[in-house]
């Protein structure tokens, strides 16, 4: 997947990048801790004061946006909202979970289980054994009531997902960005029918 303006290629994720990150966390604390420890006690205190602003947006974020931290971007660049398209904010499938469990209350509402499928289809499967009002189907079968969609793809495909107008339901960041959506599948005529009742 391309994802930088260098269109660098990425194989879908930064996974291979991730062996960085403790040695950059490692070298962070290690200069905040000599800042907070300056022997000038005003450098000290403004190293902390720099430490708690800099801590106080991403922690408000994750109690926020509970349980899809993961899709924390600064906002200083747009947060989520402008990262849509230019990366992948949800990649592990966080959100198909609660999509599922959005179908699981629809289902109740209609009296009947609902079959969802999608192009996760296999995650929603494991997710399943957790919700027992639905069925999940391979996405090729036709025999599904609900389609959850993921965002992922290119930004052409994104864009496509984004613009449909027959959103059944979306789970989305609180600033609208867009995590992954459920849309009607071949059959869903039969629970919008139980759910006019």
């Amino acid at each position: 997947m391309r994802t930088s303006s260098r269109q660098s290629t990425l194989y879908d994720g930064i996974r291979h990048l991730l062996f960085i990150v403790p040695a950059i966390a490692a070298l962070a604390a290690l200069g905040w801790d000599a800042a907070v420890q300056a022997k000038r006690t005003a450098i000290g205190v403004v190293a902390v004061m720099a430490l708690g602003a800099g801590l106080a947006e991403p922690i408000a974020f994750g109690i926020r946006e509970h349980p899809n931290q993961a899709v924390y971007f600064n906002p200083l660049l747009g947060g989520p909202r402008r990262a849509v398209g230019r990366f992948e904010l949800d990649y592990w499938g966080n959100c198909l979970y609660q999509a599922q469990r959005r179908v699981a209350a629809m289902a109740l509402r209609a009296g009947m289980p609902i079959a969802v499928s999608g192009p996760q289809w296999a995650i929603m499967r494991l997710n399943a054994s957790r919700i027992p009002q639905q069925v999940v189907t391979r996405s090729g079968e036709g025999q599904h009531h609900l389609e959850i969609v993921l965002m992922r793809g290119s930004l052409q495909q994104l864009r496509e997902l984004r613009g449909r107008g027959d959103f059944v339901d979306r789970i989305e960041t609180s600033d609208g960005a867009m995590l992954c959506s459920v849309v009607p599948g071949p059959r869903y005529a039969e629970v919008a029918a139980r759910l006019r009742r």
